[in-house]
């Protein structure tokens, strides 16, 4: 069998306790059955007790229940779970215990990615570069190219480009003014959209600069400003996502026996550099953290839920005559 995996895999290492965002925040933990009846039977009593009363049954299945602020009923304050703090780590239900970890066994080979709604994947994103590793079961790897990768997953190569030539647009329209336009719409059409789900919520307190009465003047020295200082590190940042989301969204696709869609990855990534924006008009700076939680963010809403994915992924398809338009708002 051959293994092909996302660098950081092997070296992944979750910082616990020091994590400054948690995996169990902003979206709804599922419980197979399975996980449903180890912990039915679990020792000691208080900790089955205390995990039976906070898992809810829903139309398609068991979920742990959420606290106000999101955050799932089994975290502590000190951001650790109190399932993982008294029994074995198999003791976790599957979802939690995989997590950042994400397997694709297709056609006799297996793909490894990880969320990057994790603060190490996030930042891996941000600071070091993308490359895929191709192993056999001796354990022997070595760095493979995307485009081969993406041709063993489909059997054909993917026509994507990474930006440069892909929108043939006028000059006037690659401006700051255009970009924020653009912001604007986008950001009108999900906080509209956000309200409704749970993973929204960080989001909504970004987007919350464009219900602010600030001068058109004003905001276009902003954005005018973010372009000119965040260029050299959105570049870096859009060629990471793009080479971290082809390959999951490619596999995906692969399973379901549909299409990619690359409308949907350009989404994600406009998303991101619309939050990175948000956070430079509030204060003024953006730091690669400022970078990591708008990848975080973007994640969490677009992929962990499939109803407010199912919504965004619509968005993108519908929001502009022209497909080509999303590539537009990333150069």
């Amino acid at each position: 069998m051959e293994y092909y995996a996302i660098s950081l895999y092997q070296k992944f290492s979750c910082l616990a306790g020091d994590c400054p965002s948690t995996c169990c925040a902003g979206w709804s933990i599922f419980v197979s059955s399975e996980d449903y009846r180890r912990f039915s039977n679990l020792s000691p009593d208080w900790l089955r007790l205390d995990i039976l009363s906070n898992i809810q049954r829903k139309e398609n299945g068991y979920y742990f229940k959420n606290n106000m602020d999101g955050r799932c009923a089994m975290l502590e304050e000190d951001g650790l779970c109190r399932i993982q703090k008294n029994a074995a780590e198999e003791t976790l239900c599957n979802t939690c215990r995989k997590y950042p970890r994400l397997f694709y066994m297709i056609q006799g080979a297996l793909y490894l990615s990880m969320a990057a709604s994790c603060p190490v994947v996030s930042e891996y994103l941000v600071n070091d570069t993308v490359t895929w590793i191709c192993s056999d079961e001796n354990g022997r790897g070595e760095q493979i190219d995307l485009q081969e990768l993406l041709c063993r997953l489909t059997g054909n190569a993917p026509c994507f480009s990474h930006g440069e030539s892909f929108c043939q647009t006028k000059e006037n329209l690659m401006s700051g003014s255009f970009l924020l336009s653009g912001f604007e719409v986008i950001a009108d059409e999900l906080l509209r959209m956000i309200v409704s789900y749970q993973e929204g919520t960080n989001l909504q307190k970004e987007l919350q600069i464009f219900m602010q009465d600030v001068p058109e003047e004003r905001r276009r020295e902003q954005i005018d400003a973010f372009v000119a200082k965040s260029q050299a590190m959105w570049k870096k940042i859009q060629h990471n996502y793009r080479e971290y989301r082809l390959v999951g969204c490619t596999a995906e696709a692969a399973l379901k026996g549909g299409k990619v869609s690359y409308v949907h990855i350009k989404a994600e990534l406009v998303l991101i550099r619309l939050l990175a924006f948000c956070r430079y008009a509030m204060t003024g700076s953006l730091s690669a953290s400022d970078w990591c939680e708008a990848i975080q963010m973007t994640y969490r809403f677009c992929v962990h839920s499939r109803k407010a994915s199912a919504d965004f992924h619509h968005m993108a398809d519908t929001l502009f005559s022209r497909e080509d338009m999303w590539e537009c708002f990333l150069q």
